[in-house]
């Protein structure tokens, strides 16, 4: 494989670099992520509890806009709900109003009210990782280590998509990460990298 890529191999510090950036990658992976089994265990139980009291809580709130068997957002509802409260909304390239979370987390900044349904959206996407997807739950070993494989260089930027790991998840699920007695944990994540790559590559 070396002598396949020497002819093409253009810059020698950055594929270096992109080598240790796999090294990384691969104790991460082999190390994992310390978990807090039972308390995961006992909030996969309760998820169904959390949703319905969710999806209450912004009822409650004047948000009648859920479909009563799946609790997802209703078109139909939601758009007589805006259109009652002469809200503006963005839309998908379908044409569907945007009813994903990063959109109420947008829309939240500005119109604290709709914070129940962020809420409901919250859990529902733990819910689907953890308990409805068909790749369900988080891979937790026998020794209470979460690990997922990070697919470095799988975007078309170079950047890792790691799937199915909590670090995907709501914030708040990262209370489930419990060092074990003696041990720290910390995370560490560029702010704007691809911004200073562009720099010095530019010159």
């Amino acid at each position: 494989l070396f002598r396949k890529m020497l002819p093409v191999i253009r810059r020698w510090p950055q594929s270096i670099n992109r080598g240790r950036f796999a090294e990384v990658q691969a104790a991460i992976q082999t190390t994992g992520v310390p978990i807090d089994v039972e308390t995961h265990d006992k909030l996969v139980t309760g998820l169904p509890q959390l949703e319905a009291s969710a999806i209450g809580r912004a009822v409650d709130a004047g948000f009648n806009i859920f479909h009563t068997d799946s609790g997802e957002i209703d078109q139909l509802k939601f758009a007589r709900y805006l259109t009652a409260h002469r809200i503006p909304w963005g839309r998908t390239d379908k044409g569907h109003l945007a009813t994903d979370k990063d959109t109420f987390e947008e829309v939240v900044a500005a119109r604290p009210e709709f914070n129940p349904v962020l809420e409901v959206l919250t859990v529902q996407k733990l819910s689907h990782t953890l308990v409805t997807s068909k790749r369900r739950g988080l891979r937790i070993g026998h020794d209470g280590r979460h690990r997922f494989y990070p697919a470095p260089f799988a975007s078309s930027t170079g950047r890792s998509q790691p799937s199915g790991n909590i670090f995907a998840l709501p914030k708040g699920a990262r209370s489930l990460i419990q060092p074990t007695a003696g041990m720290a944990f910390g995370q560490a994540d560029w702010k704007s990298q691809e911004v200073g790559v562009s720099a010095a590559l530019s010159g």
